[in-house]
């Protein structure tokens, strides 16, 4: 507004002035894009809290599912034959995750068929740079439990503290866990009452959309409780949960931090031997505590806010068994009501918000298979998992308003439901290790990616414990026959990695380190192509995911074919090959899709019965859409593996590269004078990187150690140290000459 003045004295009187009043207003807070994080970070976590729960009380209802022709509580079983003694034996493709394949065995050398799949050790066989090619027989108790569990003080601990320990730690997950398949003890009580822990620890992002910024999220379930058989088709429990969630929100500070304390009931009802109806009903509180960052006074408000939540499933499925394997497909449809009460900022001034209560719902159906198999072992059962998931969100309500903390009885300003995509897939990948006396370790990662590409991720840790249970497992098979199938010679690899430079920077704030999980699926094919030779043809398709920088994510799909020859059957005759390896590749990285080709030699030689050598040349090409990840190179590998005894493999590994190199980092005037090509990375958040193509030579060095756990399953633990240098060095550049990079890594092995 305005108005004009004309001021008089003695003098006279003045000209005639204009004065403009203008009145800013504070802006709609919901154009903040931290505002509406922080309301949407609320309901997710609550959403997070619930969804929590109900998988950890779904999978110990699984476990309460009973085959037919049992008794006593569920999960017991007829009897089936004892796990295996063990025997030698190898992996079915002779390669783990980066793939060399096992030698030719002549027909005058090849072993008698073992009844556990066992061949004769003295069988030389290939050697990767990552694993071994060996999957030994059978492990101890003990080595499993060490393996597995020392580091956690699973053995040194009482059961719930270092459950609780491993959760407030940020171990990802721990969890109860009994198979399906019919897994217990040989000395069951029908009556008794049993007593589990399940939890889950998972983590993901969302990405900046409109108005809303983004977010990293971070959150941990744990669930303790107890269940009761009542009949043989009925089973009743209760349990007690707890769950916290920490959301980082845009890049200046922003967080919320919540937290919730649930109760619930749950039952599994089996109107038929084959077919399962489980049920649950919970309800519990929520706390929240939020620190925003408000930039027109630079400083944070912080808001407390309380709720409650009631949430709930229903499943219908139907188990087909046939041996040691396990189908089930199901449905389910799962609900939650958030009540979120109205809270009110302070340490912002002005820009101070009032939240008013809200109520959210949401109903999802579920659409699902779970798929599982016994692999037997000394100390027990190894199971593998599969799960799949259709997942849609029929109704998604609850309308958030907000005010300025000084004009509550003002303007209110909204925000709508969130809209978009309601369909979501999630896949999970595990394995139980079922141990004597009721003691279940399990490890599982699970995916879940919605339509508009927010993906979220869990680490699963396993631990459940039947009580007056003792003994070894026994095994569910109304067809014990179906104990000795004849394996289809497909090999899994499930592994989890640490990089510590997967920029490959020289130093300082451009080396950044990830972890990645992998997961490949391959099948071999030997076709003989006479007494001395054959043809090896190799199928893997796989992937890699890496939980900082997404770009890096990839999926594969490799073909492999080597030709191999041994003139004789004797000893120490070495195999020679000659291979060539197609890899085609689809990165969330734009620029570094495209295809792989690699073609060499190979010599394979066993020295004596315990340590084996392999040795390969190759010449490497690889085309991305992307000049800079466009590269040739040629390399030299060699590796030794010595056998510890059955069950354990120790392994060496040396490669050196010649040829183009790709380092990652800001701008530099080295980085721009050794480069032949340089582009901005989409792999990195903030378009500060540049990827650099140059040449020169890399070394890399493996050590590892493979423990078998059974005829068919082993864990590979690895590292690899890799070091880059470039061919043209300036005279002033003062930096370190290479580019250093250290990976960790984990490998659990599976063949079918």
């Amino acid at each position: 507004d305005s108005f004009t003045f004309v001021g008089t004295g003695q003098g006279g009187t003045s000209p005639q002035g204009t004065v403009t009043v203008t009145v800013t207003g504070r802006p709609d807070p919901m154009q903040d894009p931290v505002v509406a994080r922080v309301l949407s970070a609320q309901t997710e976590a609550a959403q997070r809290f619930a969804g929590a729960q109900i998988a950890n009380f779904q999978r110990r209802m699984e476990s309460l599912h009973r085959p037919p022709g049992v008794a006593g509580p569920g999960g017991i079983g007829l009897q089936g034959p004892a796990p295996a003694a063990g025997g030698f034996a190898a992996a079915a493709t002779g390669h783990a995750i980066t793939g060399a394949s096992q030698p030719v065995v002549p027909p005058q050398l090849a072993p008698t068929p073992a009844a556990g799949g066992g061949i004769d050790p003295r069988t030389p066989g290939g050697i990767t740079s990552l694993a071994a090619n060996h999957a030994p027989a059978v492990a101890t108790e003990s080595d499993v439990i060490n393996a597995l569990g020392a580091g956690l003080g699973i053995q040194s601990m009482p059961l719930a503290q270092s459950v609780l320990s491993l959760v407030r730690n940020r171990s990802v997950n721990l969890a109860g866990v009994g198979s399906g398949l019919g897994l217990n003890a040989t000395t069951p009580n029908a009556t008794s009452t049993n007593y589990w822990i399940e939890g889950v620890a998972s983590f993901g992002t969302r990405d900046a959309s409109g108005t809303i910024s983004g977010s990293e999220f971070s959150s941990d379930g744990i669930t303790v409780g107890m269940d009761r058989r009542y009949s043989e088709t009925l089973a009743l429990g209760m349990g007690l949960g707890y769950a916290r969630d920490k959301t980082l929100i845009g890049n200046d500070g922003s967080v919320n931090r919540s937290k919730g304390y649930s109760l619930a009931v749950y039952g599994s009802y089996q109107p038929q031997p084959d077919t399962y109806i489980d049920a649950m009903l919970g309800v519990a509180s929520l706390d929240f505590t939020t620190r925003r960052f408000v930039a027109p006074v630079n400083d944070f408000a912080i808001g407390r806010r309380s709720g409650t939540q009631w949430f709930g499933s229903i499943t219908g499925g139907y188990e087909y068994r046939n041996g040691h394997t396990l189908l089930s497909p199901y449905g389910r449809l799962d609900f939650a009501v958030d009540r979120l009460g109205s809270s009110t900022e302070h340490g912002a001034g002005a820009y101070a918000l009032t939240y008013f209560s809200q109520t959210n719902t949401s109903l999802q159906g579920v659409l699902g298979l779970r798929a599982e198999s016994i692999h037997d072992t000394r100390f027990g059962y190894v199971v593998p998992r599969l799960r799949a998931e259709y997942r849609h969100e029929f109704r998604r309500a609850g309308q958030a308003f907000i005010a300025y903390a000084d004009q509550v009885g003002g303007a209110r300003f909204a925000q709508a439901p969130a809209g978009g995509p309601r369909d979501s897939i999630a896949l999970g990948l595990g394995s139980d290790f079922i141990l004597r006396d009721g003691l279940t370790l399990s490890v599982e990662y699970q995916l879940s990616h919605s339509f508009s590409n927010a993906s979220t991720h869990a680490l699963r840790l396993r631990l459940s414990k039947d009580f007056d249970v003792r003994g070894l497992p026994r095994l569910t098979s109304l067809d014990p026959e179906a104990a000795h199938d004849e394996p289809i010679n497909v090999q899994l690899e499930a592994g989890a990695v640490y990089d510590d430079n997967v920029t490959r920077a020289k130093a300082g704030p451009d080396r950044r380190g990830d972890h990645a999980y992998a997961l490949n699926v391959s099948k071999a094919i030997a076709q003989p192509l006479s007494a001395n030779s054959r043809l090896l043809m190799i199928g893997t398709l796989g992937g890699e995911k890496f939980r900082r920088f997404n770009g890096l994510s990839r999926l594969a799909a490799t073909a492999e074919a080597e030709y191999q020859y041994r003139a004789s059957s004797e000893f120490d005759e070495p195999t020679l090959g000659a291979f060539a390896r197609l890899s085609a590749e689809g990165f969330e990285s734009e620029l570094r899709d495209g295809y792989r080709l690699s073609v060499g030699l190979s010599y394979r030689q066993p020295l004596t019965d315990r340590i084996n050598v392999f040795a390969a040349l190759s010449h490497n090409q690889r085309h991305a859409s992307s000049r800079v990840f466009s590269t040739r190179d040629n390399s030299i590998r060699g590796n030794i593996d010595y056998t510890l005894s059955d069950t354990e493999i120790i392994y060496l590994g040396a490669e050196y590269r010649k040829g183009d190199i790709v380092s990652t980092g800001r701008a530099s005037l080295e980085n721009v004078t050794v480069a032949d090509v340089l582009v901005q990375d989409d792999a990195y958040p903030g378009g500060q990187f540049f990827s650099y193509r140059f040449r020169g030579s890399t070394v890399l060095l493996t050590a590892g150690y493979n423990l078998a756990l059974g005829p068919r399953d082993s864990i590979d633990f690895s590292w690899r140290h890799i070091r880059s240098t470039p061919g043209l060095r300036p005279s002033w550049v003062t930096s370190p000459r290479s580019y250093t990079a250290n990976q960790l890594s984990a490998v659990y092995l599976m063949r079918f």
